[in-house]
């Protein structure tokens, strides 16, 4: 499962990498910041809407060509929407006429054109001009730190990374922007992503690379190796199934656990019950017994691994919860055995 990235910063502060999981809604922005908002297939932004200097959540519906924003970091329902692009159409968000207010645009991969409404509103584009070719991926940004957003766009296909200024710079001649700025950044899968990485006031590229599950960063735009880089956790976050399936196996190994204690006690009730054994009973009880500890750990691990893989919160322990989960069967099928 591939999660979009989502940057959020303010006016000389850096900004940071979030992640949005299209599947569920789910943001992540932080260790504290999780919430929900909007529904599976909706592409994520983050933006400053309202002009208040904090970046919330916006969506673009492509199965009715809505877009929804919020004035709030948790979850809720859309504070505004509006109808805007077409079908195919990809959004991108940014300050195009620097009033301090983001707005959403569309890039239009059919055309290689570029959209661009400075009022978050059902409105005909202010601006509309062709840069590079379909299938090209966009990406806003302020390169050159005018205080104004501009357009980047990343070709899978060769690595290379465009930007151009057109946006401010007024409808360009012939309709096609100029290309201002170009160089090598990214791979074929690779989600590319800009921000301003070190509060200076210019925007550079970042990337996650599902392959490697890592963040990358670069401080200028030119090409060179990555300035920051670090693990995405949340680059492949488990499916919700998955740890309701833990939740369910532990419970299951809580209920065999008991089953255990039970039968020993049972045991331990009719001393009798044994005596022609070549195993003494006394063995006998000790191994139910720590089997039971052993089933009830396991079963406590997944469960807890269970409720962080849904909250896709806490990778180590959704895996751990996982690992455990695939041994609880076995332990369950050996107390059957034992009680019967």
């Amino acid at each position: 499962m591939t999660l979009a990235p989502a940057v959020a910063g303010a006016a000389d502060t850096p900004d940071e990498v979030g992640f949005v999981d299209p599947a569920t809604g789910l943001w992540n922005l932080g260790a504290d910041e999780s919430f929900f908002f909007g529904v599976p297939g909706d592409i994520p932004f983050l933006g400053d809407w309202y002009g208040t200097g904090v970046d919330t959540p916006g969506l673009y519906r492509p199965s009715n060509g809505f877009a929804y924003i919020i004035d709030r970091r948790e979850t809720g329902i859309a504070t505004d929407s509006w109808f805007m692009g077409i079908p195919g159409d990809i959004p991108i968000a940014g300050d195009w006429d620097g009033d301090g207010t983001d707005t959403f645009s569309v890039y239009r991969p059919s055309e290689g054109k570029v959209y661009i409404n400075n009022f978050n509103e059902t409105l005909v584009a202010q601006a509309e001009y062709y840069f590079g070719v379909p299938q090209d991926k966009p990406f806003a940004l302020d390169f050159n730190g005018d205080g104004t957003d501009d357009i980047g766009l990343h070709r899978e296909s060769t690595g290379l990374v465009y930007m151009t200024d057109a946006t401010t710079g007024g409808l360009p001649d012939g309709g096609v922007a100029a290309t201002d700025l170009e160089f090598f950044w990214g791979i074929p899968d690779d989600a590319v992503f800009a921000g301003d990485w070190t509060g200076n006031g210019v925007d550079s590229p970042g990337l996650v690379r599902p392959t490697l599950a890592r963040t990358f960063l670069r401080y200028e735009n030119s090409q060179d190796v990555a300035d920051e880089d670090w693990p995405a956790q949340f680059a492949d976050w488990m499916p919700v199934v998955a740890g309701v399936l833990q939740i369910v196996s532990g419970v299951c190994a809580l209920i065999g656990a008991g089953l255990v204690t039970f039968g020993t006690a049972i045991l331990h009730s009719i001393p009798d019950v044994r005596e022609d054994e070549d195993v003494p009973l006394e063995v006998i009880s000790w191994m139910m017994g720590s089997l039971g500890l052993f089933l009830a750990l396991l079963a406590v691990v997944g469960i807890v691994g269970g409720i962080f893989a849904v909250r896709r919160r806490g990778f180590g322990w959704a895996m751990a919860g996982s690992i455990a989960s695939l041994f609880t069967l076995m332990p369950l099928g050996l107390a059957a055995l034992i009680l019967v």
